[in-house]
């Protein structure tokens, strides 16, 4: 049976009440976005929620990818967690009768929310404090040294599974759980491919598949304390400073090559360009690797070829063009990459007065997709020293989650909000977007089953937004989780002394519901124009017509 997608859930998930059956779920309120609507928080082919009962909190998983034996692994999942006293866990249950969408019911994953922040999150957050991250460091070794005593695997050791509150780190999302007496079982992912060994597939699944993502993770956690300015250069927020490519050709890797620079880990870059090259049953454990208490032969690296070649280009998820609304929209709630160019931009303030920035892929009213950068990403963005309009008339690879609203003018609209700046990557030029558009995402396990959709689902969509304000206010709403408040300075830095709106765009104070809509003018002519009609016939029409549209300009 076909999974639903995104818009579904998103429809569904706003009535608790007759959407789920768990009865704790069914009282519970879902955390909205600026718009007041559920806020979908994604991964590789998962959307989930966060719901809030009182004090309680809980993560709800909803799938667009058929997941083979789901219950029978979270029942085995379940009971270690039961069973299991260490802290890094949070409990899981697979509720099979989980959510109804429609007249189906689809299972759910119901997790504890756990409010921390993912591990390349907190990197960037406190990257000009490379003592905090250096603290992680042991941390993270005790969370190796533990799932390799239990011989357990997570299967998809990554930074957006692994979540940091006061310091400690929690480990999230078992869908690619290893567990004993799951072994007779296929495994349902190969995990993030920034973190996985090159010759790693789906015919590995024992105790040992963290065993390479945990080095990678190590390495670039030691990397960053040691040298911070590798993060500016090499995140993308998708990454802990690796990217597949250093793994496939490790002798002209630069940031192999960076990272050698620092005297303390140029022997770890010698043993991890060794293991890349191992088979992967024979990848050594974290603390054999550290040790270099493993079998390796010596190798000696020859310095970088000077021809430039193309480099490899893959991708964790969908790629999508930019200017294919149809496809965007068979993808909301799910997180993608979407290449395009940046042609306007929309700058101006909420009714709270904080500023936002809209980036359009396609000029306004007829833009296919928008980049929303609300005040905390223009926070993010001045901390970096990083002015958001260098991306106006830039081709752009852009990674998240699409969302979607309707305006006043009952317009659909395909959105993105960006929170990081690295979520955004410039590319040299439409050639190279050309590139990226022939990708195709890592290749999963299981098919990715889902209804699909050539154009916006009006009743979904509707579903969705009956009753909402449409108009975006600026701040979330009373349920929404806190967030940092906005540094003004930084924008007020960036944008000193500059005129925040091109040509044929509104000024900064006027809010997304004020563009100029023609209709306006065309209705206010043709009343004035009958009333000048009734009093003084042809020519006071034609007064009327002209004046009316005047005013209706205006409106």
């Amino acid at each position: 049976m076909p999974l639903p997608r995104g818009d579904e859930y998103l429809a569904a998930v706003q009535n608790p009440s007759t959407a789920f059956s768990d009865p704790e779920l069914k009282v519970s309120i879902p955390e909205p976005d600026q718009f007041g609507i559920p806020k979908p928080y994604s991964g590789g082919f998962t959307t989930t929620f966060h719901l809030q009962n009182h004090s309680q909190h809980w993560a709800v998983r909803c799938f667009t990818r058929a997941i083979p034996d789901l219950q029978r692994r979270y029942e085995a999942i379940g009971r270690f967690l039961q069973s299991c006293a260490d802290g890094f866990f949070v409990k899981a249950i697979c509720l099979n009768q989980g959510i109804k969408v429609g007249s189906q019911w689809h299972p759910i994953i119901k997790m504890q929310w756990l409010d921390g922040e993912t591990l390349n999150t907190f990197i960037d957050r406190n990257i000009s404090k490379p003592g905090e991250i250096s603290k992680l460091i042991p941390e993270f070794e005790a969370l190796v040294k533990r799932l390799e005593s239990l011989k357990v695997a997570h299967g998809d050791l990554q930074h957006g599974n692994i979540l940091v509150k006061q310091g400690k780190l929690y480990l999230i999302d078992y869908d690619g759980f290893y567990l004993p007496e799951l072994s007779s079982l296929k495994t349902n992912e190969i995990g993030h491919l920034n973190y996985q060994h090159p010759s790693r597939t789906a015919a590995h699944y024992n105790s040992t598949i963290d065993r390479f993502s945990a080095i990678v993770i190590y390495l670039g956690l030691s990397a960053v304390a040691a040298s911070p300015p590798l993060w500016r250069k090499y995140n993308n927020s998708e990454n802990i400073l690796f990217r597949s490519n250093d793994f496939a050709d490790v002798e002209s890797s630069p940031l192999l090559i960076d990272i050698s620079r620092i005297s303390q880990l140029a022997p770890l870059v010698e043993r991890f360009r060794v293991v890349c090259r191992l088979e992967f049953d024979k990848v050594p454990s974290l603390d054999q690797f550290i040790s270099g208490n493993f079998t390796f032969p010596k190798i000696t690296v020859r310095p970088p070829a000077p021809a430039v070649t193309v480099p490899q280009r893959r991708s964790q998820y969908p790629v999508i063009d930019a200017s294919l609304s149809g496809s965007l929209s068979e993808h909301i709630g799910d997180r993608v990459e979407v290449i395009g160019l940046i042609t306007d931009y929309h700058s101006a303030q909420t009714k709270h007065g904080q500023p936002y920035i809209f980036l359009n892929f396609g000029s306004y009213p007829h833009q296919t997709f928008t980049l929303v950068l609300w005040s905390t990403s223009l926070a993010a963005f001045g901390r970096d020293k990083v002015d958001p309009l260098i991306l106006v008339h830039k081709w752009v690879k852009v990674t998240g989650v699409i969302g979607r609203y309707r305006d006043r003018l009952h317009r659909d609209r395909l959105q993105m909000t960006i929170e990081l700046p690295s979520q955004v990557q410039i590319l040299s030029g439409e050639e190279e977007a050309r590139q990226w558009l022939g990708v195709k995402p890592s290749v999963s396990p299981s098919p990715q089953i889902r209804r699909p959709i050539s154009q916006p689902d009006e009743s979904v969509f509707n579903t969705i937004y009956s009753g909402k304000r449409a108009t975006p206010v600026g701040t979330p709403s009373s349920t929404t989780s806190p967030s940092k408040k906005f540094d003004s300075s930084h924008f007020n830095t960036i944008y000193s002394g500059r005129r925040a709106t091109p040509s044929g765009t509104p000024s900064s104070t006027t809010s997304p519901s004020k563009k100029f809509d023609s209709s306006h003018g065309i209705l206010g002519g043709l009343i004035l124009g009958i009333v000048g009609a009734l009093v003084l016939g042809f020519w006071g029409f034609v007064a009327g017509a002209v004046l009316g549209y005047q005013i209706g300009k205006r409106l």
